[in-house]
């Protein structure tokens, strides 16, 4: 079918009122930017070359830049607040038995100890806050050597109240609740002691700072 097309007819518009007139549509954003700063001259292909040292050298921010093979420590590594340490990884060794290890992912530390008495809210005193990981040692039983096995026993039989790893923004501090002696070495102890450091009992002792640690 052949198409159909309407007769035109002239619109006549008062006098008072303008016909319609098309604008282009709005579009927001950022003005475009102006090409003369780099473009060269018309009939002059070495202006470009001339702005080059202008555009291209360096000014006061890139001065200031660290070489490109110097690399400097974020400001959020020596900050407490920002960095605070989370996980901790436990190792227990006895003689005779491989390490076994664990992860302790919680932000207020861990208590490690070895009975059947578990921490309670009316025992803080004795055993330290419930929010602490509780951390069992591992059972000295297939120890192949039937001595070794005895006096690890004997350790382990007062370590009932445990041994406190308290996390404290970037620092570790240790405090020691039960009878049996705690030794400690690390980056903290003073350089003149070359042996391991005993840690007093009930005394709060820092282990490790990772600012200590960085610098």
């Amino acid at each position: 079918m052949a198409p159909y097309s309407l007769p035109k007819e002239n619109v006549k518009w008062p006098p008072t009122l303008q016909p319609p007139t098309l604008q282009p549509p709005v579009v927001l954003g950022p003005p475009a930017p102006d090409p003369s700063p780099l473009a060269p001259p018309l009939g002059n292909p070495a202006g470009f070359r001339e702005l080059l040292p202008e555009v291209l050298e360096p000014g006061p921010l890139a001065a200031s830049l660290p070489p490109a093979g110097e690399q400097l420590l974020p400001d959020l590594l020596i900050s407490p607040h920002m960095l605070p340490l989370t996980d901790l990884e436990i190792k227990f060794q006895y003689r005779g038995r491989p390490p076994r290890a664990l992860t302790i992912s919680n932000p207020h530390g861990c208590r490690l100890f070895y009975s059947q008495l578990e921490a309670t809210q009316e025992q803080v005193e004795l055993f330290g806050p419930i929010s602490l990981e509780q951390v069992r040692f591992p059972s000295p039983e297939d120890i192949p050597s039937d001595k070794q096995r005895f006096y690890t026993n004997q350790l382990l039989d007062v370590l009932d109240r445990g041994l406190i790893l308290q996390l404290q923004g970037q620092d570790l501090y240790a405090i020691r609740l039960c009878q049996c002696k705690v030794f400690w070495s690390g980056p903290c102890a003073s350089a003149h002691d070359s042996c391991p450091n005993p840690i007093q009992r009930e005394v709060k002792t820092k282990l490790f700072s990772l600012e200590h640690f960085l610098n």
